[in-house]
């Protein structure tokens, strides 16, 4: 009777296989479901498996936008589907629904093993009455497999008629994948332990297997402790095979198509690699997946030539399979030749299998540790990202935007970081060199001229868009490179590792260049290429926009010039100062005006206005405005007059450009203003004003009384017929007038609006010059909270 006819020897190949299978299934199952809670070592609990699966299909309905996930696994036969786990549809698992393979919705999925798309559910035999009363719609299925075999599936569907993609199926197979594994290991664990109780027992009643099975005992316990794969293959060729004539004693493990050694005792060092080209036994061994036992020297010479004159007679070589899948071998050699009992055999095989099972849980605790290791290297390398994109999108001032860029860049991906930009398409630049370069860093890095012609360097790259890529530098290359002995000897002392040079592209051109100079010993890794490039690409945008930002904010800074006057005039008996603040420092232009019109050395005029809104039409209407003003100051005297003809040029205007003719004023906008008109008498000044929907001014007179000259009257493009009116006050020496914007009136401080009341405070308490009045007047508001541009314009009548 041969070995695998023996009921103890069986049960012990059925309880390594069960405990194969579960170390393979939980690392897979720990990989993809719970890194981050469990180790690779430990073993899913039936309880721990159901609060999976809940937690799985829940994450799953979210990931998916779906209202149900649910989990059917096949009976025995494979003939039937029953409901394991839900979400959604957890009634499905509390009746225990049963689906026949092939009918339905997921019995042609187990029958098929391939996912399943249904746009409408109401459009097929739904075999599950709990999925036909569900109003559930679309559905997508997968196979749960082990190996080649469908044993389940997974299904997601939505109430409404929404149909999945098949990226949808590949994230569902993603989470179905390590939850089959999971689901085998507790199948498996169930029947190992099961299987070890029987195996214990069968071995107990072996009294010729009792010292074999306390060997296996023992591997099996020191194994428990064994991390590593060289110490798993330690413990083994330990335990191999008992006995003074031993021999030789190896593992093999499969590498990229080859069998490379990882462990070995005697002469085994000789092969460190085992073809699979049938010239050794190994592949035979891996192909057919059976032992294989060559007990003379003549067998052994007769059937692989290659090892006739080796110093071993006979071996054994056993295959290390986990869940089909072959992992290495195991050899044991004897100098001399060797009859296996049939025991032997058995026991040989069982270190084996435990030898696979141990390897296979090895494997997958490092690939667990590489997982996590990488999982947290990229984590922080997008917090990095992240950190970069934040930072470059805090400012578009070009300077601070380089700066950030270069902060970036060192240390954490190169040493020294140099970044050069293209100006007028032709000239290339350097902007930014960091950090602070020694003396001959310095020399270096700022000799030479950058021209785009280049056939290296800089000018390449900016000229053909592709990246200069050098892992490291060695002393050949830098002596190829030196023209003269002195270059070479400088390139010597500043020392060169690795190299990344990388374009600065922005939409869809090139915008300059950025490198990544490390020192001497300090290599460009690729995986410091991929977040150079990453961080070369978000630069370029900020850089970019940065660029355009400062190009549009100068256009607008001189169209702001453009729209005021460059000065006040100077008039004798009159002193004049005007205080201006944009809401803010960016492109939008218009809104608030003012303008001082000198009609000679005794007359002027005087005009503050406000139009509704920013940007360029509202630009556009500032300078009609104003200089609709300076126009009618020269033959009109009345500010009420000169109001009246700018309301009908605005009108006309709105008319004229309305989006909606038939409805005008539907986008049209709005002016507000105030003119005054000074006129000097013999005795001092006289003003004649009108305002139009404007704040009114305040006059300050010699006493310090406060209060407001002009009269109300609609605002500027409302009315064709409107009528505005002047007043008129006389001005004593001393007195001063103040007009402003609501943007002053409006602001708000301490949490309640300014207000003409809080100007005229200020006017009390400040009865200096012009100019004082106004800084006094703008420092109350400088730390209120306005959306809008302030003017404030004081003209003071010059006492005595």
């Amino acid at each position: 009777m041969s070995v695998s006819d023996q009921p103890a020897d069986a049960i012990r190949s059925e309880l390594l296989a069960a405990e194969q299978a579960t170390r393979a299934a939980a690392g897979a199952a720990e990989r993809w479901i719970d890194r981050y809670r469990r180790a690779a070592s430990e073993t899913i609990s039936t309880p721990e498996l159901d609060e999976l699966l809940r937690e799985a299909l829940a994450a799953m309905a979210h990931l998916l936008d779906a209202d149900a996930v649910s989990l059917l696994l096949a009976d025995e036969d494979g003939t039937q589907l029953i409901s394991r786990a839900a979400y959604g549809l957890e009634i499905e698992v509390d009746l225990g629904v049963s689906i026949p393979s092939g009918a339905g919705a997921s019995g042609v999925v187990l029958a098929t093993g391939r996912p399943r798309f249904i746009e409408d559910l109401l459009e097929i035999d739904v075999v599950s009455d709990v999925l036909r009363t569900s109003g559930l719609r679309s559905y997508v299925g997968v196979p749960l497999q082990a190996g080649r075999r469908t044993f389940g599936v997974m299904h997601a569907a939505r109430r409404r008629v929404e149909p999945f993609s098949e990226a949808d199926a590949q994230l569902l197979l993603r989470f179905a994948d390590p939850l089959a594994v999971a689901i085998e290991r507790v199948r498996i664990f169930d029947a190992e332990r099961e299987a070890r109780v029987l195996a214990e027992e069968a071995t107990a009643r072996a009294r010729r297997a009792s010292e074999r099975l306390a060997g296996l005992q023992r591997i099996t316990a020191t194994l428990a402790g064994a991390a590593t794969v060289g110490e798993i293959c330690t413990i083994i060729i330990d335990h191999a095979a008992p006995g003074p004539d031993e021999g030789e004693r190896a593992i093999w493990m499969l590498r990229d198509e080859r069998l490379v050694l990882v462990a070995g005792s005697g002469r085994s060092a000789e092969h460190p690699e085992i073809p699979l080209d049938g010239s050794m036994p190994g592949s035979g061994v891996l192909e057919d997946g059976r032992p294989l036992f060559v007990e003379t020297r003549a067998d052994l010479a007769g059937r692989w030539p290659a090892l006739a004159r080796e110093a071993t007679s006979s071996f054994a070589a056993l295959p290390l399979i986990v869940e089909g899948r072959r992992i290495g071998i195991m050899a044991v050699g004897f100098r001399n030749e060797h009859p296996f009992e049939p025991d032997e055999r058995g026991y040989l095989v069982a270190i084996a299998e435990q030898a696979a099972i141990a390897l296979a849980r090895a494997q997958s605790q490092e690939a667990l540790l590489e997982a996590r290791r990488v999982a947290e290297e990229r984590r922080e390398q997008l917090d990095y990202l992240a950190e970069a994109s934040d930072r470059l999108s805090r400012s578009l001032d070009l300077d601070v935007t380089l700066r950030a860029v270069a902060e970036l860049a060192v240390p954490r991906l190169t040493d020294r970081c140099a970044l050069y930009m293209l100006e007028e398409g032709e000239r290339i630049e350097r902007r930014v060199i960091a950090p602070r370069l020694n003396e001959h860093e310095w020399r270096l890095f700022t000799s030479g001229e950058l021209a785009l012609d280049s056939p290296q360097g800089v000018g390449a790259i900016i000229r053909t868009g592709v990246r200069q890529y050098l892992r490291d530098t060695t002393d050949a290359m830098l002596m190829a490179s030196a023209a003269t002995p002195e270059a070479l000897a400088l390139l010597r002392q500043v020392g060169f590792g690795g190299i990344l040079g990388l374009p600065l592209r922005s939409r869809g051109r090139t915008i300059g260049a950025l490198a990544f100079i490390n020192r001497a010993g300090r290599p460009m890794e690729p995986e410091t290429v991929a977040l150079a490039e990453e961080l070369t690409a978000r630069a370029a945008v900020a850089i970019d926009n940065a660029r355009i930002h400062s190009e549009r904010s100068h256009v607008a800074r001189r169209l702001v010039e453009s729209l005021l006057p460059p000065k006040l005039p100077e008039m004798d008996g009159l002193d004049m100062a005007v205080h201006y603040r944009p809401a803010r420092v960016g492109l939008e232009v218009g809104g608030d005006f003012y303008d001082v019109i000198s009609m000679g050395p005794d007359r002027c005029v005087i005009v503050v206005g406000d139009v509704q809104g920013k940007g360029v039409e509202a630009a556009a209407l500032t300078g009609l405005a104003r200089n609709t003003i300076k126009a009618a100051a020269r033959y009109e005297k009345s500010p009420a007059e000169m109001l009246a003809h700018l309301n009908a040029t605005i009108i006309e205007h709105i008319v004229e450009r309305a989006e909606y003719p038939e409805h005008p004023w539907d986008t049209a906008r709005l002016v507000t203003a105030v003119v005054l008109r000074l006129e000097r008498r013999r005795r001092g000044w006289r003003a004649s004003g009108a305002s139009a929907g404007h704040p009114l001014p305040l006059l300050r007179r010699p006493g310090g009384e406060v209060g407001p000259i002009c009269r109300p009257a609609l605002l500027l493009g409302v009315d064709a017929e409107a009528r505005y009116e002047d007043a008129t006050v006389d001005l004593a020496p001393g007195s001063a007038l103040v007009c402003f914007t609501d943007g002053v009136s409006d602001c708000e401080v301490d949490g309640h609006p300014f207000g003409a009341e809080g100007i005229a405070s200020v006017l009390r308490g400040t009865p200096g010059t012009a100019a004082q009045t106004t800084e006094a007047v703008a420092a109350a508001v400088a730390e209120g909270r306005t959306n809008d541009d302030t003017i404030v314009l004081t003209v003071r009548v010059e006492p005595g």
